[in-house]
């Protein structure tokens, strides 16, 4: 009796690409609204695209009925404190600091 492999189709591919030698948007969301269309992908999203990539890519996907699931930015709290509220931290710490400070010249 031969089994057929169960295969899981994956919920939201993404195009993670390098900056250089990179197909336009228009080619990249047309190779994504057919992999929707042919039930490869259930859904799409980009990463790390310009806005005006974002921008496109949406519209050609809209143009075949498909939304833009998801569009991942860089952002980490290494180097996006200030926006994810993490700068508080570093403003505490050099407060401290100078308290200690001026104790010290005071003592």
């Amino acid at each position: 009796m031969r089994q057929e492999a169960a295969v899981r189709l994956p919920f939201l591919p993404s195009m993670h690409l390098l900056r250089t030698r990179r197909p336009t948007p228009q080619t990249l969301a047309s190779s994504l609204a057919a992999a929707v269309d042919s039930g490869l992908a259930k859904s799409v999203g980009v990463s790390n695209y310009s806005e005006a990539e974002v921008r496109e890519t949406h519209r050609v996907l809209a143009e075949r009925g498909i939304p833009l699931a998801v569009n991942q930015v860089r952002c980490h709290a290494v180097g996006c404190r200030e926006q994810l509220g993490l700068g508080w931290l570093e403003q505490q710490q050099q407060q401290q600091q100078q308290q200690q400070q001026q104790q010290q010249q005071c003592a």
